[in-house]
């Protein structure tokens, strides 16, 4: 549903040899909804290296809401007895052909949520051992230095009776979008236009509480007074959809 290269995580690995080795995957940013009623979903990983096999790792953590959009998110992973009431991903681990895909499923063990629930899924390329064991440890050490780059998907489980609301207010080229419901709400394919410059983003999440802003360039605001001696027009829109399962839309749109 929703397409872009998601944020990534670097790690190093040093082994014995002269090489060096880039592993990276792609992941479709499809915020997947589930529910108890319809707990699984699928996601297609990418490889990004043509030339040889990737092996990943994947793992699962809740993320804390009240942590969301702070920049400081507070994860914990689930495992053990927390996978009977969470997310789970299978297979955990899998190996990719170069250039290949890979399907994994995305599956939610819960009860009904009465708040939201929020989950990430990182898919980090390991070395081989770490998927085929010690014994053949010696044969899958073949790069000096291994790059490992971690993408990542993410997964809600809406509360099941949301109420959705949401406030609107605007001044000075910037709209206020405020998330004043009780659920998680999704604004995509936001078009922000002042005068003929626009920009365009595809998602942004809007949890409980939260507001984000939209805002026309100021530097092109700023040319446009200096050279036209007024301000220039504005607009914006966005789709914004209520994640319950049924995906409704509803297209919020406004001028300057």
């Amino acid at each position: 549903m929703f397409n872009k290269i998601l944020p990534f995580t670097l790690a190093l690995f040093f082994t014995a040899g002269a090489a060096a080795s880039v592993k990276t995957v792609t992941v479709p940013q499809e915020m997947t909804v589930l529910t108890s009623d319809n707990s699984s979903s699928v996601l297609k990983i990418r490889s990004a290296d043509k030339t040889e096999p990737t092996y990943i790792k994947a793992s699962v953590f809740e993320v804390d809401e009240s942590s969301i959009g702070t920049g400081k998110e507070i994860l914990t992973p689930v495992e053990g007895e927390l996978k009977k009431n969470g997310l789970v991903v299978q297979p955990e681990k899998f190996a990719m052909a170069p250039g290949g895909s890979s399907t994994v499923r995305l599956i939610y063990t819960g009860k009904e949520a009465r708040q939201d629930r929020y989950f990430k899924i990182r898919f980090q390329p390991v070395l081989k051992y770490d998927l085929i064991g010690e014994a053949e440890k010696d044969e899958a050490l073949d790069a000096n230095l291994f790059f490992s780059i971690t993408s990542t998907g993410f997964a809600v489980v809406p509360k099941k009776q949301p109420e959705y609301a949401h406030t609107v207010s605007s001044a000075d080229f910037t709209t206020d979008i405020t998330n004043v419901g009780d659920s998680l709400m999704l604004l995509q394919d936001c078009t922000v236009c002042v005068d003929s410059a626009c920009i365009s983003e595809t998602e942004k999440r809007l949890t409980p509480g939260r507001t984000i802003s939209l805002a026309g360039e100021p530097e092109v605001v700023a040319d446009f007074k200096k050279e036209n001696g007024k301000a220039p027009s504005g607009r914006w829109q966005c789709d914004l959809i209520t994640p319950n399962g049924e995906d409704k839309m509803q297209v919020l749109q406004g001028k300057w």
